[in-house]
């Protein structure tokens, strides 16, 4: 005999079988102390535990209908965790394109440069650098050379002016990503249905990748 446990919303949370071979272990022996009548399922599995007949295909998962049992269909999630998902791949490709690291035209034979954006502590020592061009500018030395490591561990060297100058336009590269991301969340976040919400493409639009 098959007997399940539900929840209150019908769900099975549980599901044994009782063999025949126990519920008849007391009708051979009439000499037993126990054998007054078979053995029956409530001696095993009383009424308080909330076990039910139910038939031998039954499995924990499977949910009661009305007079049906159902057994559980494709997993169903729902469109605010689909968001949820997708605004997490929105930060995940974020973070991948400021990794990626600032690209700026430093004129000159210094050319083109991929400066390190790695980590916050990057970001910071940037800020430093740029604290330091823009003390050399207000000092009158704008066209005072300082160095310069770029991604690929070389070191060059730039103006003052120069330098101040990339690490406002890295500022405004890092604030127009944030921008972009804040812009799909909020799509995300207003799609009223599945379709519009796969219909935002979250690689797309990046400045800079």
């Amino acid at each position: 005999m098959r007997l399940a446990r539900f929840d209150g919303d019908g769900l099975v949370l549980e599901a044994v079988t009782v063999p025949d071979e126990i519920l008849a272990i007391n009708s051979g022996d009439p000499d037993a102390a126990s054998a007054a009548r078979p053995a029956e399922v409530g001696d095993f599995f009383p009424p308080s535990l909330g076990f039910e007949p139910v038939a031998e295909d039954v499995a924990a998962g499977w949910r009661r209908v009305g007079t049906e049992m159902l057994p559980p269909g494709p997993l169903e999630i729902s469109l605010d965790e689909l968001k949820t998902a997708k605004a997490a791949a929105v930060n995940i490709r974020r973070d991948q394109v400021i990794a990626g690291g600032y690209q700026h035209n430093f004129g000159g034979s210094a050319g083109i440069r991929t400066l390190d954006q790695r980590t916050e502590m990057d970001a910071i020592n940037w800020l430093g650098l740029k604290g330091i061009a823009d003390d050399a500018i207000a000092a009158g030395l704008g066209s005072a050379p300082i160095d310069i490591r770029d991604a690929g561990d070389q070191t060059f060297q730039a103006s003052a002016t120069v330098v101040s100058g990339a690490m406002v336009a890295m500022g405004q590269w890092r604030g127009a990503i944030m921008g972009h991301a804040w812009a799909l969340k909020d799509a995300i976040k207003a799609a009223g249905d599945v379709a519009s919400l796969d219909a935002i493409d979250v690689d797309a639009g990046w400045p800079g990748a």
